[in-house]
């Protein structure tokens, strides 16, 4: 019998193994800094932060460390571009507990990684290092110049004040008339949408527009698998055990939400579970037939984190918490009475899962803490505990 120490090291064994796995890769290039183009596979994330000196490139099978200051520019083709550039930058931060005690914007040139937004007559560029955060303009004869916005503390009389000029600097560069300035916050999502109507206004070509290497979603899968089910019955000062493997069907939910690598999971799901043990149990001076009848819908939530290997395989691992509802067959006999279990309480329960992933197809381990389904009855406990092997497939 499959015990559960041995399913958690396995899923503990999974999560080491696993859980620093090599990236996801998307066909890319980078340019260095002598001008060659190099065509290769680029690490696929979401670049929340890119204040790293490098990245990761496989270059004929091979995984690389490319460094920032070797290249001026790389990305993954028609998706995410960025470029090296020396520029006056103002790195005060916008995290309201480090704001700067003064108005005054004070530059520095330094080369700095920029990402771009978009690419046109008009361009736009991101820059982001943790607490700073800061957005780049460059009309089609001008210089890369960063557009001015800052808060401050005033401490005099403990306000927060902001600076604003970037409204006057695009509106310098207008070509359109119509923009409602005041409708204009100083936010990638308003600037991007100000400058593409800035470049379509005036019939010029986008070049580029970055797009998410990856988009939250929705995957729907249906399961088939196996429950093998432990009861631990203590009864008139009697202990002994019951076990049945039985089959198992239902519905998963999981919305998967990007992060700088990989994905975390918030799961739903719904199952059916459903099994019969009948046994005659010693007990001293006579036999006693025990037959237990259990059945459920199982309702559960939980979420994790999954791991990509590559574009075709991740693990993820879970945890959850679970409510059973009782159906009316679940009951206990012993030797002609009959208790019926379903009018007990049932009460939620936690679970462990660890989960492989190739395509569509899921296989997954999972591991139901031990709980008591006869609660509220003196002297007379039903430790239900449960391991669960199941393949899915995503449906949608």
């Amino acid at each position: 019998m499959i015990r559960k120490k041995q399913v958690i090291t396995f899923i503990l064994i999974l999560f080491i193994q696993y859980g620093y796995s090599q990236n996801r890769f998307e066909p890319g290039y980078f340019i260095s800094n002598d001008g060659s183009k190099t065509d290769c596979l680029i690490e696929k994330k979401e670049w929340a932060i890119w204040s790293n000196d490098f990245f990761y490139a496989t270059i004929n099978g091979s995984v690389k460390q490319i460094k920032i200051e070797d290249v001026k520019e790389f990305g993954i083709e028609n998706k995410l571009k960025f470029i090296t550039k020396e520029v006056e930058i103002e790195k005060s931060s916008d995290n309201i507990n480090k704001l700067d005690k003064t108005s005054d914007f004070i530059f520095n040139k330094e080369k700095i990684l920029l990402k771009v937004i978009v690419e046109g007559d008009l361009s736009l560029y991101q820059y982001l290092d943790f607490n700073v955060k800061k957005l780049f303009f460059k009309t089609i004869t001008g210089n890369i110049t960063q557009l001015k916005y800052k808060r401050y503390s005033n401490e005099t009389n403990k306000t927060i004040n902001a600076i604003i000029e970037y409204k006057n600097q695009l509106r310098e560069n207008m070509k359109c008339s119509n923009i409602d300035f005041k409708e204009l916050n100083f936010e990638l999502i308003s600037i991007k949408k100000y400058v593409l109507n800035q470049n379509k206004c005036s019939n010029s070509k986008i070049n580029f527009t970055e797009k998410r290497v990856t988009q939250p979603k929705l995957l729907i899968s249906g399961s088939v698998g196996l429950n093998t089910s432990n009861l631990n019955i203590n009864r008139s000062q009697k202990v002994f055990s019951l076990n049945s493997t039985d089959p198992t069907f239902g519905i998963d939910f999981n919305f998967l939400i990007p992060t700088i690598r990989n994905e975390m999971e918030v799961n739903f799901k719904t199952s059916y579970n459903a099994f019969e043990i009948k046994e005659d149990v010693n007990f001293g001076s006579s036999s006693r037939e025990i037959k237990v009848n259990y059945s459920e819908v199982l309702l559960g939530v939980g979420g994790g984190y999954r791991f990509h290997i590559d574009n075709d395989k991740s693990i993820s691992f879970r945890s959850g918490i679970n409510y059973p509802l009782l159906l009316s067959n679940t009951s206990y006999t012993e030797t002609g009475s009959n208790l019926d279990l379903s009018t007990k309480k049932a009460n939620p329960f936690l679970s462990i899962s660890s989960s492989m992933h190739i395509k569509k197809i899921n296989l997954m381990a999972e591991y139901f803490f031990k709980r008591n389904i006869m609660k509220g009855i003196d002297n007379f406990q039903i430790n239900l505990s449960r391991i669960v092997f199941r393949v899915s497939y995503d449906l949608f």
